[in-house]
């Protein structure tokens, strides 16, 4: 049994990579959702994380991949070196990978126990598009995105393995963005059919567009998510595209704010968030959400991850 598989009596470790320095409130948020949610979170660092949230275990990244081997994408982003990093962590512990914009919204004992994929609602580039008719013969209808992975068993030449040769092997001088995300995952998913994974809907971990984020995470309006919803998806990269700094306080009402509060990062002496539970900021489903239950819930070319860190 690997370190990752998700015995009875153990909880299914979650994976996530930040390169270097502190997180940003929003990235707090996130990470916290996943312990809070009952994971065991595994954020591996090549730098210090003096301020991860209470119960998260802080890995070095060296043990995965050295340093020597961390390399910025033509956009200046580790974003590309963090998919890499995503199918070598995976490949050696499996369990779950999650990028650290991602929000957890059910409890870990409702993750389905089988490997799988997620894709985004996207316009795919047209580098993809011609990928697509290439490899798969039609065109996709929705790409997939590798903010969620699970693995929970290791296998020589799963999808993921092949991801990881793939990754390893290719030019990193020659990476724009998404080569050895979702372009890549998506490619290999059309050349092995039978690889096994299940491919969900975009629901399942990113209800929310990338056109309608930061936006509607920050406005003072409940936010809808359909039931079947895992994660939530915040696209940290648009927030930076959009000069919005992720460690001002959420707007009171938003449902970041009540996100917040909900996963146990408000707190006065954390810059960023309000102290209280802002008043209307609830977060619901849009149908199959029970009262008391926890809430369910990367475009081709841009990515969930900050160009300073991952």
């Amino acid at each position: 049994m690997t370190p990752s598989s998700p015995a009875p009596d153990r909880p299914i470790q979650a994976h996530a990579f930040w390169a270097y320095g502190p997180l940003s409130n929003l990235e707090r948020v996130c990470v916290a959702s996943f312990h809070a949610q009952g994971f065991d979170v595994q954020l591996w660092t090549y730098g210090d994380l003096p301020n991860a949230p209470p119960g998260i275990t802080v890995r070095d990244a060296r043990d995965i991949l050295p340093e020597s081997a961390v390399f910025l994408n033509q956009a200046g982003s580790y974003a590309s070196f963090s998919d890499l990093f995503r199918y070598a962590t995976l490949h050696r512990y499996g369990g779950l990978y999650a990028d650290t914009d991602v929000i957890a919204l059910q409890p870990a004992s409702a993750l389905p126990r089988t490997p799988f994929l997620v894709t985004e609602r996207a316009v795919p580039t047209r580098q993809l598009m011609r990928l697509a008719r290439r490899v798969m013969g039609y065109p996709i209808k929705y790409p997939v995105n590798n903010n969620v992975i699970y693995n929970p068993e290791p296998a020589a030449g799963n999808l993921i393995d092949l991801a990881l040769a793939v990754a390893e092997r290719y030019r990193k001088d020659r990476i724009a963005w998404g080569e050895l995300g979702p372009n890549l995952l998506t490619a290999l998913t059309g050349l092995t059919p039978d690889h096994g994974f299940t491919v969900h809907a975009p629901a399942f971990a990113n209800p929310l567009a990338w056109w309608q984020c930061p936006t509607t995470l920050l406005a003072p309006a409940p936010l809808a998510l359909p039931a079947e919803a895992h994660f939530l998806h915040g696209f940290n990269e648009l927030w930076r595209k959009a000069g919005i700094d992720k460690n001002a306080p959420f707007p009171a009402g938003s449902p970041m704010a009540q996100f917040a509060v909900q996963f146990g990062t408000a707190h006065p002496d954390v810059a960023g968030t309000p102290h209280t539970s802002p008043s209307g900021a609830t977060v619901r489903a849009t149908a199959g959400h029970r009262p008391g239950q926890a809430i369910s819930g990367r475009q081709a070319m841009v990515s969930s991850r900050s160009v300073t860190s991952a």
